[in-house]
């Protein structure tokens, strides 16, 4: 998926000179060798007399290795910077809904995770907004074992609350998922807990499997009731029953 430019000079046709022409601008750059000293004051430089079209050319001498660490870094998969962040949304091509919504002030953080699924697959995590005590987020399907790598959205099953008091739950399909994600990298899954308000109280917990690569979702459970009751408990939230439909991924 990266590409990396090993080539360090850029290469260019000169117009051609007359031999007179030529011979002078050597001259002269001979003459001036004699008072430089390329030992001290141009050693991060190379000197490329192109004899061809007469012309010199001024190049870093920065070693193969050296120049593909740049692009290495900023797409990287591990920390991901705000730098980091902008080379991968060249990949993943997340909107500007979400990217606008993104104010972190730390520039190391980029919120950007990645989290393996095997046979390089990575689930790719992008955080939106922060919120005041949860965000949402954006993900995408990261498949390296094609050449070249493939990355799509993905859109999650999830339900929402509805109705006056929002007692009701609704089925729907979305590619945001609102709630504080973790990611258990022991079987693959991730769940997204959903508070309805900061104290925990209320709310839903989402659980989704990847093993297709398109998000199943595996279990859904939902407490409508803000009571001040249950709160930091939602594994014993009552269970939404639900069966596969049509419209699901996977």
């Amino acid at each position: 998926m990266q590409t990396y430019r090993f080539v360090r000079f850029r290469s260019f046709d000169a117009p051609r000179r007359k031999p007179q022409a030529r011979r002078l601008a050597l001259s002269v750059l001979a003459a001036r060798a004699t008072h430089w000293s390329l030992s001290n004051s141009i050693q991060p430089i190379a000197v490329l007399w192109l004899i061809a079209g007469a012309i010199p050319a001024w190049a870093d001498t920065q070693t193969p290795a050296a120049a593909a660490s740049a692009p290495s870094t900023a797409m990287s998969k591990e920390n991901v910077t705000r730098d980091g962040r902008k080379a991968w949304r060249q990949v993943l091509k997340w909107p500007d809904s979400c990217e606008e919504g993104y104010d972190y002030p730390d520039l190391a953080l980029g919120g950007v995770d990645f989290h393996a699924l095997g046979n390089g697959r990575y689930l790719a995590e992008v955080v939106c907004t922060l919120g005041a005590y949860q965000g949402y987020q954006r993900y995408y399907l990261l498949d390296e074992s094609h050449s070249p790598p493939i990355a799509r959205p993905l859109t999650f099953t999830t339900y929402e609350a509805t109705g006056k008091r929002g007692q009701a739950l609704t089925r729907i399909q979305t590619e945001e998922l609102w709630g504080a994600p973790e990611f258990d990298s022991r079987n693959g899954r991730l769940k997204v807990m959903n508070k309805f308000r900061g104290s925990g109280d209320c709310g839903t917990l989402a659980v989704y499997s990847f093993d297709t690569g398109d998000p199943q979702l595996q279990e859904f459970r939902a407490k409508t009731a803000c009571d001040g009751r249950g709160a930091g408990q939602p594994e014993r939230w009552p269970r939404v029953k639900f069966s596969r439909q049509p419209d699901d991924r996977g």
